[in-house]
């Protein structure tokens, strides 16, 4: 789970709402937080996919396999 790695989508994963990452590759670019007004931390996933930015929440660590060693 390091910056600058590519990742792909695993193949059990391939469902509906995820036919964009298919057969793609991301490369993970960091985090994005969020504090919210009553405390909360919420901590994100950054995707590059196609060119565009993509947010993710940490259960998406399951569903992506790592391509670059």
């Amino acid at each position: 789970m390091k910056s600058g790695k590519l990742y792909k989508l695993k193949s059990r994963w391939y469902s509906r709402g995820m036919g964009d990452w298919e057969n793609k590759f991301a490369l993970h670019v960091g985090e994005s937080v969020i504090n919210r007004d009553d405390g909360v931390k919420i901590t994100n996933l950054v995707f590059l996919l196609n060119g565009e930015r993509r947010i993710t929440d940490q259960s998406f660590w399951r569903c992506i396999e790592c391509v670059d060693g």
